[in-house]
């Protein structure tokens, strides 16, 4: 092959080699003529490993772990000459995304670490699959079994939330969509009390803001079993301090969270227009921040869309805000394919992409999604195809790859107003009517879901309504949604509805 190096025969002088080859990379080819697939090369010469190894280091630093254990870690350099490198990948799938999405990536890490620029040609190596998937097994075994976190000594009297042991920084994601979010609470854990405090983490349901916080206490309990960690939802903060009244235990309640090292409270939305629980934790906070604590909180919106005390507002305006969005089609993958592994299994490429597509926004559905994929695969011992795929999630999932448009303000609000039998000028009015009030409710509710429009922007679309007045449908629904069943059924028949195809 013209411009390929030969076969290693015997050991050459460095002196003797081409002065274009800054890494003398002796390897013995394996090449199919017809251009097709490539078989993994036989590399002989120890700098050839090591330059490589130098490329994939850089790839992991600069491309950030989650999506370099997803697309890069496997390949592998079938071919090496003075101008061009031939670089495997174990499916077809990996090769097409890789060469369209990391080959200006891996270009620079080759050209860094091999001192030259060369060409880059990516090829199907098959033989590398079974290397793929037993490193998948290896790494569930990694994953699912975690060193457990050292039990606290006054863990029961805390009588909070136990953490997941699956919730932690090794297990987490990250992408463009939360990368900040994770910056934040990976400082917070490493220097708690003095850096990011407080932490405010916003975004969505099933984004991960409760994994990132779960993950502060699982490291801190690692790195000082004494530290106490009081993890909870704002919910059970109410409920305690109305039994701590009624039981008349306030002291012990205060000494339950004013002891705390690390305060995690998960959706403090919750904690709105209830004035004495406001009140109760606006001195806990300051209790806790005035002793160096470090406290965490998470909320589905910002501080300043929260119907909160003024006070309690800015004071966590006063630490990092820091929002968790949608994952992008990457990180979507990735998650998959790490739950994949957790679970000890290969999921072919062509159904990871088409359930990436599929579920777009909501992580804990994602993931809800593959278990109940393979449950289904493993009791109908049905191989798991895109076609089983779509069999088993079309009828919880319906979304159309197929639409081309995006769920529009006024589809919502046409929609709800067939559904709700009112018309879509009292829905953009101001009449107070039970009826009309419930429809407008479902609608800020479902635009928000649906179309990722900020809180104002759902307010002008209803004849400028403030963001506060959004915030409080929103959560109306939400209640509504978990103690009605009659208007949860009818809020998931409209977003079926709203997610067929045209």
């Amino acid at each position: 092959m013209s411009g390929a190096l030969r076969p290693k025969e015997a050991p050459q002088p460095r002196a003797a080699e081409s002065p274009q080859m800054t890494v003398g990379c002796l390897i013995r080819s394996k090449i199919d003529m017809s251009g097709a697939n490539q078989l993994p090369l036989e590399i002989h010469d120890t700098d050839c490993n090591e330059a490589w190894d130098a490329v994939l280091a850089l790839a992991r630093d600069r491309a950030g772990r989650p999506i370099f254990e997803s697309w890069i870690a496997e390949l592998r350099p079938l071919e090496i000459t003075d101008t061009e490198i031939v670089i495997g990948a174990p499916t077809e799938f990996k090769r097409n995304w890789v060469e369209t999405k990391y080959a200006g990536l891996i270009s620079e890490c080759v050209e860094a670490a091999y001192g030259s620029f060369r060409q880059l040609r990516f090829v199907v190596s098959p033989a590398l699959k079974e290397t793929a998937a037993s490193g998948t097994r290896k790494r569930k075994v990694e994953v699912v079994k975690p060193p457990a976190a050292p039990r606290q000594p006054d863990e029961d009297f805390f009588g909070t939330v136990p953490l997941n042991d699956r919730f932690t920084f090794e297990t987490f994601i990250i992408g463009r969509s939360n990368r900040m979010a994770h910056a934040g609470a990976v400082a917070a854990a490493q220097n708690p009390g003095r850096q990011y405090n407080p932490l405010f983490l916003y975004g969505g349901a099933g984004l991960g803001k409760t994994h990132l916080m779960q993950a502060v206490g699982h490291a801190v309990r690692s790195a000082n079993p004494n530290r106490r960690v009081a993890y909870l939802s704002a919910e059970t903060f109410v409920t305690q301090y109305v039994s701590a009244i009624r039981e008349r235990k306030m002291e012990d309640f205060r000494a339950r969270y004013r002891h705390a090292d690390v305060l995690l409270v998960d959706d403090i939305q919750f904690i709105a227009d209830k004035e004495r629980t406001e009140e109760e934790f606006f001195h806990t906070f300051n209790a806790l921040r005035d002793m160096g604590r470090q406290i965490i909180v998470s909320s589905d919106v910002a501080p300043k869309e929260l119907r909160l005390d003024e006070r309690l507002r800015s004071r966590f305006e006063a630490g990092l805000i820091t929002d968790i969005r949608p994952p992008e089609l990457e990180t979507r993958l990735a998650i998959l394919q790490n739950r994949a592994s957790q679970e000890g299994t290969v999921i072919p490429d062509d159904v990871l992409m088409y359930m990436a597509e599929l579920i777009q926004s909501n992580i804990r559905a994602l993931e809800g999604a593959l278990i109940k994929l393979l449950a289904y695969a493993s009791v109908t011992h049905s191989p798991i195809t895109q076609q089983l795929a779509g069999d088993v999630l079309g009828n919880y999932f319906s979304r159309s790859p197929n639409r081309d448009r995006a769920i529009t303000p006024d589809d919502i609000k046409r929609l709800v107003a067939r559904g709700f039998d009112v018309s879509v000028e009292e829905i953009n009015g101001t009449s107070r009517s039970k009826g009309i009030v419930l429809a407008r409710q479902v609608a800020m509710h479902l635009m928000r879901e649906l179309t990722g429009a900020s809180l104002p922007e759902i307010g002008r679309a209803f004849g400028g309504k403030d963001h506060s007045t959004v915030v409080h449908a929103c959560q109306k629904v939400k209640s509504l949604l978990m103690n009605d069943l009659d208007v949860a059924r009818h809020v998931s028949k409209l977003m079926e509805d709203l997610r067929k195809p045209d």
